[in-house]
C-alpha cells in the first residue's frame, strides 16, 4: 500500500509516551523499541496490523467479556424452551426437509472465536508483522493453547445437562488428499485430535470425536460451506440452536435474506461478537477495506447544515417576537 494512503497516525514514529497514551494504530507497533521487532517486521505495513484495536479489545476489554457472557447467559435461559419446542429447528436445511419433531435435540456450535479464543495467534501476527499462513495456523492449532470464550463452557455444560447433544462444526481442516477409511472418515487428520484435546481441556469433559466435524473430514465436506455437515447432524437430531461468530455458521452468506431470517437472531441463532476477522471481509484487500468505509465528511461538511439551522432559528425567533407583539396590540 502506498505510504500516502496510510492514515496520518501511521506516517510518523511517535514517542513512547504518545504510544502509551493512545495505544492505537500502526505507529505504536513500529515506534516502541520494547516490542523488539526485526527491521523486516516493521518495513512494510501488513493487514494484520490493521487488526490492532480489534485484537486488543478482544484480549483486554471488560466490555468484550461482558458481551459474550451476556449472549451465552441469554442462550442458557432459552434452553428449556428450546428443548420443548419440538416443532422448531434452527437449521434452514432441516426446516425445508421436515420430519424433525420426534428427533432428539442438538445444539451446533462453531469452534474458533465461538468456543476457543485464538486471539494470541492474531496478536503474534500483529507483533511480528506477519500475515495469515496455513503453516503458522497449523502450529497454533497443534499447540492446543486456546482458552475458552467467556460463557461458552457454562453454556455447553448446561446444554448437556438439559439433554442436548452438543456438536462442533469447524473449518479447521483435514488434509485434502485423504486418506479416507472404509467408513468414509479421514484416516489421518492431525487437527481433529488437536481440536478435541483443546476443547476437552477448556470444557472440562472428554469431547467425543463424533461430535467434532472438520472441513474435509469426509470427501463431501471439502468445502468451507457448513451446510453438508449441518445436514449430517439433522439426519439424526433436531437442531434447536446454532451458535457462531460468522454468518456462515447459520446460513451461507449468499442465502441470507434479512426480512426472512433476522427474527432468528437471539432465539434459535446465537451470534458471538468477533471484530477480528470473518467472511464479511476476508475477500477484501486492505485498499478495498478503506474504500468500503462510510466516513463522515468532516467539520466542513457540517457547516452548511449548522448555518442553515442557525438561520432557521433566527428567523423563528423573529417570527415569534412579531407574533407576541401583534397579540399585545
Amino acid at each position: 500500500m502506498p505510504r500516502a494512503f496510510l492514515p496520518s497516525f501511521a506516517r510518523r514514529v511517535p514517542s513512547r509516551s504518545t504510544c502509551l497514551a493512545a495505544l492505537t494504530g500502526l505507529a505504536c507497533l513500529t515506534g516502541l523499541a520494547g516490542l523488539a521487532m526485526s527491521p523486516a517486521a516493521v518495513a512494510q505495513p501488513v493487514m494484520a496490523r490493521e487488526n490492532l484495536n480489534a485484537t486488543l479489545w478482544f484480549q483486554t476489554a471488560v466490555e468484550r467479556q461482558a458481551a459474550t457472557l451476556a449472549v451465552y447467559r441469554a442462550a442458557t435461559a432459552r434452553l428449556g424452551a428450546a428443548r420443548r419446542a419440538t416443532r422448531e429447528t434452527a437449521s434452514l436445511e432441516q426446516a425445508a426437509q421436515g420430519g424433525f419433531s420426534r428427533k432428539p435435540p442438538a445444539i451446533v456450535l462453531d469452534v474458533d472465536e465461538t468456543v476457543l479464543d485464538n486471539s494470541p495467534y492474531e496478536a503474534w501476527q500483529i507483533r511480528d508483522g506477519r500475515s495469515y499462513e496455513e503453516s503458522s495456523w497449523a502450529a497454533w492449532v497443534a499447540s492446543a493453547q486456546a482458552a475458552a470464550i467467556p460463557g461458552a463452557p457454562e453454556f455447553i455444560a448446561r446444554a448437556r445437562a438439559t439433554g442436548f447433544r452438543v456438536v462442533f462444526i469447524t473449518n479447521r481442516r483435514c488434509p485434502a488428499d485423504g486418506p479416507f477409511g472404509p467408513d468414509g472418515l479421514h484416516a489421518a487428520c492431525p487437527q481433529k485430535a488437536q481440536t478435541i484435546a483443546n476443547l476437552s481441556r477448556v470444557l472440562g469433559h472428554a469431547v467425543a470425536p463424533a461430535d467434532v466435524m472438520l472441513r474435509g473430514e469426509r470427501a463431501e465436506w471439502a468445502a468451507s460451506d457448513k451446510t453438508p455437515r449441518r445436514e449430517a447432524v439433522a439426519r439424526t437430531h433436531r437442531i434447536a440452536m446454532l451458535v457462531g461468530d460468522d454468518l456462515n455458521d447459520f446460513v451461507p452468506r449468499a442465502r441470507y435474506v434479512e426480512q426472512d431470517h433476522a427474527a432468528r437472531w437471539g432465539t434459535t441463532w446465537v451470534p458471538i461478537p468477533n471484530p477480528t476477522y470473518g467472511s464479511w471481509g476476508d475477500a477484501l484487500s486492505l485498499t478495498q477495506r478503506y474504500a468500503a468505509l462510510k466516513p463522515w465528511g468532516g467539520p466542513a461538511a457540517a457547516e452548511p447544515a449548522a448555518a442553515g439551522s442557525a438561520a432557521s432559528g433566527t428567523s423563528g425567533d423573529t417570527a415569534a417576537k412579531a407574533a407576541t407583539a401583534a397579540s399585545a396590540q
